[in-house]
């Protein structure tokens, strides 16, 4: 688990830094051969991220499309 701010210059998904406190889980897979770090891989839960910013609604939020939107 890693904390920050999400501040300064950075931006996601075209969201300006909003100054909100984030917390990201995550995971870091190691495979070894003869001692040696041959392949790691990371996974980070970039959805928990992004509703925790605001750049998409949260689980279970209505979503109410545009007025100009087409109707199906």
């Amino acid at each position: 688990m890693s904390s920050g701010v999400h501040s300064g210059d950075s931006r996601v998904l075209d969201v300006a830094p909003t100054g909100k406190r984030v917390e990201i889980s995550g995971l870091t897979l190691a495979e070894f051969r003869e001692g040696k770090l041959v392949r790691e891989r990371e996974f980070a839960d970039a959805l928990g991220l992004l509703r925790q910013i605001g750049a998409i609604p949260p689980t279970g939020a209505r979503i109410i499309p545009p007025r100009h939107a087409r109707q199906t």
